[in-house]
């Protein structure tokens, strides 16, 4: 792969998980705590693209913001538990 092909791949990375990143605070921001997990759902079959640890932070960052929405501790833990 060329530098410049890798560059362009290293900034649609980028873009891709500003636009994740969006999204949440948008849900967020809606208190719909339900939509941001099924956007970790629908994400899941794409973190076999990515490293662990860029999985582990796309994870973290969603479930954090899940973790802003008033009530939403138990749809945090039944979304987590098939994971255990």
């Amino acid at each position: 792969m060329a530098e410049s092909d890798n560059a362009i791949v290293k900034f649609e990375l980028f873009v891709f998980l500003q636009a994740i990143q969006k999204l949440s605070d948008l849900y967020a921001k809606e208190k719909d705590a339900v939509a941001l997990k099924n956007l970790l759902t629908e994400l899941r079959p794409l973190f076999s693209s990515f490293t662990k640890a860029k999985t582990a932070k796309i994870v973290r960052t969603i479930i954090e913001t899940i973790a802003k929405v008033p009530d939403s501790t138990q749809l945090q833990v039944s979304w987590c538990q098939p994971w255990f």
